[in-house]
C-alpha cells in the first residue's frame, strides 16, 4: 500500500481544501480520518492484510459511512460535523501518482426525484 490513496467525501474545496472525510490504504491499515477545519481526527483503524484483486468499497448515506474490503464489512460510522455534511465533491485522491486507482463508480441512491437532473446528465 505505501502511500495513500483512497476516498474522499464532502470535499469543500479542490484549491484549499479544509472540511472532508477519507478512507484510505496507508500500509496494512484501512483508515476514515475526517478534517475539519484544517484539522485532521482519525475516526476508525483497521489492520487488513492485502489481498490482490480486493475491492475497497465505500458507501455514504447521509451522514453514514461504510466501508468494505475484500467484501469483509470494516466500519459503519456517522460523521455530522457542521463544515462536512453540505459538501458535494466526492471522488477519489492519491498522495502518490504511482498509485493506480481505478473503476471508480459513484452512485446516487434516494427514492423522492432527487436524482433526477443527476441521471438525465447520466443518459448522455
Amino acid at each position: 500500500f505505501g502511500a495513500r490513496g483512497g476516498f474522499v467525501f464532502n470535499l469543500d474545496s479542490t484549491t484549499n481544501p479544509t472540511n472532508f472525510v477519507i478512507v484510505h490504504c496507508s500500509d496494512s491499515n484501512i483508515k476514515i480520518e475526517k478534517c475539519v477545519g484544517g484539522t485532521y481526527t482519525q475516526v476508525s483503524l483497521t489492520g487488513i492484510a492485502y489481498v490482490a484483486g480486493a475491492k475497497l468499497v465505500a458507501q455514504k448515506r447521509g451522514t453514514n459511512y461504510r466501508i468494505y474490503y475484500n467484501n469483509s464489512a470494516l466500519f459503519d460510522e456517522t460523521i455530522s460535523d457542521a463544515g462536512i455534511v453540505a459538501n458535494v465533491r466526492h471522488g477519489v485522491f492519491s498522495t502518490n501518482s504511482a498509485n493506480q486507482l481505478d473503476n471508480f463508480v459513484c452512485l446516487s441512491s434516494g427514492s423522492g426525484g432527487e436524482y433526477q437532473l443527476f441521471d438525465r446528465w447520466l443518459e448522455r
